[in-house]
């Protein structure tokens, strides 16, 4: 199967393969993934004058990020549904981001996480940002309640818990604190 390089093309052969578009598109998510596609994508959005944001997951991170910087993004994000500061896979070596970041002159954002100590860990890693969050449950909600004050665990029924039982608050800016969260 050809692989597809512009969005436009694809979506009318999706388009005619109505029935079949599930297995249409499984088949083209079968092909490996193309590093020179990835490049030229980069450069085209780079080149148009825009600032540059490439997300991958920290599972890919070692194998697309040297394709990804060499493109000359202007922003890195390492995100995935929970990330720590050393992600460990039975396939790759485990990426310490700490190390990671430290030898990058691209800024880069890291996330998800969903607790306080995670977060600041996330920080320590020298990351230009931190994303909160784990993402959104099936009411497409997020589970973690933020306000300017702080946010906190938003359980997914009424009879479950929170993870640690705390609230985070933000009393003063470049401090946060963990208290019990009231019930």
């Amino acid at each position: 199967m050809p692989l597809l390089g512009s969005g436009a093309p694809l979506l009318e052969q999706i388009s005619e393969k109505a029935d079949g578009a599930t297995g249409y598109l499984q088949e083209i998510y079968a092909e490996p993934v193309r590093k020179d596609l990835i490049e030229e994508r980069i450069r085209q959005i780079r080149d148009s004058g825009v600032t540059t944001a490439v997300r991958i997951s920290p599972q890919h991170t070692q194998d697309l990020a040297p394709t990804v910087l060499a493109a000359g993004v202007d922003l890195l994000v390492i995100q995935g549904t929970i990330v720590s500061a050393e992600h460990v896979s039975n396939v790759d070596s485990a990426l310490n981001l700490k190390q990671f970041i430290a030898d990058l002159d691209t800024p880069v954002i890291v996330g998800g996480c969903a607790d306080y100590k995670t977060a600041l860990h996330l920080m320590r890693t020298g990351a230009a940002g931190v994303i909160v969050g784990i993402g959104a449950d099936a009411r497409g909600a997020p589970p973690i309640e933020c306000s300017g004050s702080g946010c906190r665990w938003r359980p997914r029924s009424p009879t479950r818990p929170p993870p640690g039982g705390t609230t985070w608050t933000r009393p003063a800016a470049g401090t946060c604190t963990s208290s019990p969260m009231a019930t």
